[in-house]
């Protein structure tokens, strides 16, 4: 088999050697609009891989999406670093697993639309290896900020220990602006619900959107102690800090929050037995 991947990827042209090199990077394929940029290719190129049977078309996807099978993509890994192409074309990666996280990031406390949840699972796996590879790195910016942009999908598709997990790790990097920091710590807040360092990671994130003049960040951070309180069973601690956010968000106009916190039904959340308590997302 490697002899035949050798024999495939030696009558490339320089062009596609390159480009297939670099798709390497990517976990669990990619669309067009990512592949372009990442590998440095153009349209001609990948068609060309893809006539070559070395990229492929993932089935079972909405979004056109391709990839590599493993065994190929271990063999265009092993021509990138031999080439030593890897840390260039993993920054374009993480570049573009930001951009996308950017762009896709539904904020905690909004509604978010179904196609954009469906986009952010379908990069789950190369959302994965750039968090890692910037925690690896002591990248704080880019760890920080990529787990505040993740938390709440990962929360709602049941990845609360490893968010947990990660987002203490690059908690652990710190130095970053106040209001990415925050944004991090309301995801490990969350994610460690039942733990005092998560409810301590909440409470810390107020103190950080407030100091980044963050109002809006501010009060969801106070909304979510008082939704931690009450499903703790502290109910007049929970009606105070609820009552503090409703305040906030009336003054700032946010008809949606000053919605949703009124309908938040702290008693019965707290003796219902939610045994999983979930941030309040309106989702």
């Amino acid at each position: 088999m490697r002899a035949t991947i050798d024999w495939s990827y030696d009558l490339l042209d320089s062009e596609e050697q390159r480009a297939y090199r670099a798709l390497s990077v990517f976990a669990g394929g990619c669309t067009l609009d990512a592949a372009l940029p990442v590998a440095g290719a153009d349209l001609e190129t990948l068609q060309s891989l893809l006539d070559k049977s070395l990229l492929g078309r993932l089935d079972g996807v909405a979004e056109p999406r391709y990839g590599m099978l493993e065994t190929i993509r271990e063999h265009a890994g092993g021509e990138l670093a031999r080439q030593n192409e890897d840390e260039p074309a993993r920054d374009r990666h993480a570049t573009w697993v930001l951009a996308f996280a950017r762009e896709t990031a539904p904020r905690w406390g909004d509604p978010a639309p179904i196609v954009r949840l469906e986009r952010r699972a379908s990069e789950a796996a190369n959302i994965r290896v750039a968090l890692a590879r910037a925690i690896e790195r002591r990248d704080a910016s880019t760890a920080l900020e990529l787990v505040g942009l993740i938390g709440r999908v990962w929360m709602e598709s049941g990845m609360s220990i490893e968010l947990l997990a990660r987002s203490r790790e690059a908690l652990a990097l710190g130095g970053a602006d106040p209001g990415v920091e925050g944004m991090a710590l309301l995801s490990f807040g969350w994610s460690g619900e039942h733990t005092e360092d998560g409810r301590r990671g909440i409470v810390a994130a107020a103190e950080r959107f407030r100091h980044a003049g963050m109002p809006r960040e501010a009060a969801y951070a106070t909304m979510s102690r008082g939704m931690q309180a009450g499903n703790s069973g502290s109910i007049d601690e929970a009606c105070e800090l609820l009552k503090q956010a409703l305040v906030e968000f009336e003054r700032l106009g946010d008809s949606y929050l000053v919605h949703l916190t009124r309908s938040t039904s702290t008693p019965s959340r707290a003796r219902g037995g939610h045994s999983t308590p979930r941030p309040p997302d309106g989702s």
